[in-house]
């Protein structure tokens, strides 16, 4: 069956394409911990003003996209060149009561136990 067909045959359905995002799973056992924890620092009037959240992600710089939009009659590639190995950065940042950390932003692989110079 061609993907066109499938297309239409679920609109006709009455389907249609949403966007998801994809979330962390969190196991009833780990809820009611997260729960108990959240209550306990209710309680103790907790601020976290002495606490540093920090977070860290590595961005792929190249779109692996499939997908090429042109204008109506222009030609477009049949073809796109690609990196067997696209470029990654690894930001870090952080915040706290006190304010934003700066960006980190590490362009070289980052290798366990070494800090660059």
């Amino acid at each position: 069956m061609k993907p066109t067909m499938m297309i239409r045959l679920q609109r006709d359905l009455g389907f249609v394409g949403k966007s998801v995002k994809n979330c962390q799973l969190i196991r009833q056992r780990n809820r009611e911990k997260r729960l108990a924890f959240c209550r306990e620092m209710l309680e103790k009037r907790e601020t976290f003003n002495d606490v540093v959240f920090v977070d860290e992600s590595t961005v792929q710089l190249e779109n692996n996209s499939k997908d090429c939009y042109v204008r109506v009659g222009e030609e477009h590639p049949r073809f796109k060149s690609q990196a067997k190995h696209p470029v990654k950065v690894h930001v870090w940042a952080g915040i706290s009561s006190q304010g934003a950390t700066e960006i980190v932003i590490f362009m070289e692989m980052l290798v366990h136990g070494y800090a660059p110079p």
